[in-house]
């Protein structure tokens, strides 16, 4: 009898689309860049050398914040 109810609740409910849950995200997307426009400004031997700045810039790059609610952190 259970059984019944709920499986007749369940398809009266999935025709109605206003009864769904609808889940909302404050997801923030970062602009994809398909190059890279930093140039190493010293080329050793067989190796890339880069400054220090350069290297904070592609740190910053790669970095993920999150943030929640009540708690946040980034890597």
């Amino acid at each position: 009898m259970n059984k019944n109810i709920a499986i007749i609740t369940s398809i009266l409910l999935f025709q109605f689309p206003t009864f769904a849950i609808t889940l909302t995200t404050k997801a923030q997307t970062a602009p994809q860049n398909s190059t890279c426009e930093i140039i190493p400004e010293k080329v050793k031997d067989d190796y890339l050398e880069y400054s220090e700045k350069q290297l904070e810039t592609i740190a910053n790059r790669i970095t993920v914040k999150v943030i929640g609610d009540n708690n946040g952190g980034s890597g």
